[in-house]
């Protein structure tokens, strides 16, 4: 009976108990076992941007291409993260602020639910409308 019950647990609990460290390969091996599944675990905070790039589009006007390279730090697979892109003025004030979704920056052919694997670089461009066209800094941050 205490068995059946430390089984449920572990079931009912498994998202929570998978984002220990220490319990993650007791739980994967747990749901291959029964036929559940677990998140990726998530640490946005080991993303990192390598390299960035704002140019007016090429063939849009009123537009700009935003090309960057993100690299996930992580020992470990995670989900891609939502974006957050702030273009900033000449002094530096954020006049537009947008949140990108890993469907809308990420190639159609990308498997989303596989996640990003450890320390894999991901190109992302985004095409972005600026028709104040005074947009002339921009920063990126991860969620």
């Amino acid at each position: 009976l205490l068995i059946l019950i430390a089984g449920q647990f572990t079931y009912y609990k498994r998202e929570d108990l998978s984002r220990y460290v220490a319990l993650r390969p007791f739980m994967e091996s747990f749901c291959r076992t029964i036929g559940c599944s677990i998140p990726l675990m998530k640490s946005p905070q080991q993303i990192r941007l390598v390299s960035r790039d704002i140019r007016n589009h090429p063939s849009a006007e009123n537009a700009l291409q935003v090309r960057a390279t993100i690299l996930n730090e992580a020992r470990f697979s995670q989900p891609y993260p939502l974006l957050r892109l702030d273009l900033t003025d000449v002094s530096g004030n954020i006049i537009a602020s947008r949140q990108f979704h890993p469907e809308e920056y990420l190639p159609q052919t990308t498997d989303i639910n596989t996640g990003m694997d450890a320390k894999q670089k991901v190109e992302v461009l985004l095409n972005i409308l600026d028709t104040q066209q005074a947009a002339v800094g921009f920063e990126f941050s991860f969620q």
